[in-house]
């Protein structure tokens, strides 16, 4: 099966591939036919391991036979684990046979892992906002799914993505690349778009909007996108596409009450490109 995710084909195989259960929205990412050169692979299998086994809730990291496994658990139940083997450049997404949903998942993460040299993969909201494409980002219960219904009804912005941004730092900008990962939004438009804005989200009595200096937004990224932390290199990596982000986009952090003042405030300051 290959996937197109803009400027990058997955090309995804294993015995896993059978199970999943694929949304009607993602059929336009999906063809069939030989895997192009350049391709980024990804295999998907079943592992006893993840299935007789309880873990610690979140990552938890292990070395193996073939290297380090890190396993993501919740409620004590393993939901997937991801492997990279460098020499044959494979991402390799293991489950333990919990259902098709944490095969999606553990796909998305494992194409996360997969180019971790050229994207980063930013826990956010992607709008169409005015003439902007901006990303609102923030951890979950932030209340970004609510800022940007908000802008929709008291400005003129539409969700390209509901849950999820790949960025690319190009020569031309940063580039969101779409991909069919969107969480329960549904939304997932497939078209590349140049990211003009990035807002980190807080929640606030008020609203209280400003631009992050060059270490502020550093963190802020680093803390809303995927880290594979138990492989210094590629943290190193992911670093490096931040700081080439970070030079292209505006950068701000927006503490905010969810109310149509929140929203105004938003349009107002985007308009003026503050």
């Amino acid at each position: 099966m290959l996937i197109s995710v803009g400027r990058f084909v997955l090309s995804v195989e294993g015995k896993a591939v059978s199970e999943l259960s694929l949304p009607d929205s993602w059929q336009k990412y999906i063809s069939a036919g030989q895997a192009p050169e350049g391709a980024v692979a990804i295999r998907l299998e079943e592992n006893a391991f993840l299935r007789g086994n309880r873990f610690r809730d979140g990552w938890e990291v292990y070395d193996g036979s073939e290297g380090k496994s890190a396993v993501y658990s919740d409620h004590g139940k393993a939901v997937f684990s991801l492997r990279y083997n460098e020499p044959e450049k494979m991402t390799i997404v293991s489950v333990g046979g919990h259902g098709s949903g944490s095969l999606r998942l553990g796909l998305q993460y494992g194409m996360m892992l997969a180019l971790h040299r050229e994207c980063i993969g930013l826990h956010g909201v992607t709008l169409l906002c005015g003439n902007e494409v901006v990303i609102l980002s923030a951890p979950s219960g932030t209340g970004k799914t609510t800022l940007a219904a908000l802008l929709g009804k008291y400005g003129d912005a539409a969700a390209v993505n509901g849950d999820f941004a790949l960025l690319s730092p190009t020569a031309d900008g940063v580039i969101f690349e779409p991909t069919p990962f969107c969480g329960s939004s549904g939304r997932n438009l497939n078209h590349r778009l140049r990211v003009d804005r990035v807002v980190f989200l807080s929640q606030a009595k008020g609203n209280t909007w400003r631009g992050l200096n060059g270490r502020e937004a550093i963190k802020e990224f680093m803390d809303n996108c995927f880290i594979p932390t138990w492989d210094r290199e590629m943290q190193k990596a992911i670093q490096t596409n931040v700081v080439n982000c970070i030079g292209s986009v505006r950068v701000n952090a927006y503490a905010f009450a969810p109310t149509q003042e929140a929203a105004d405030l938003f349009m107002r300051v985007t308009k003026t490109r503050e």
